[in-house]
């Protein structure tokens, strides 16, 4: 339900973000659809779509996400694509 996400979002438990890349040839491409949620233990990756609703990240939007996290300092290890 959509429901879920929009409260999870007003009550600024967890952010939304949409990973993309910029190709070459300046195409801009969706590589996945990721949820943080903001814990007191601190940031956590919930789950991580790719391209199409319910499925898993290509192998190529899963390297760019573990970069990300490494920079951002956000836990993957509880991450779920059926969440």
């Amino acid at each position: 339900s959509q429901l879920k996400y929009a409260s999870r979002v007003s009550d600024q438990s967890s952010s939304f973000w949409s990973m993309t890349i910029l190709r070459e040839d300046g195409a801009v491409e969706h590589l996945c659809l990721i949820e943080v949620w903001h814990l007191d233990r601190g940031n956590v990756i919930h789950q991580a779509e790719g391209v199409r609703p319910r499925t898993i990240p290509t192998a190529e939007a899963w390297y760019w996400l573990v970069r990300w996290c490494e920079a951002e300092r956000l836990d993957l290890r509880e991450w779920d694509c059926y969440a």
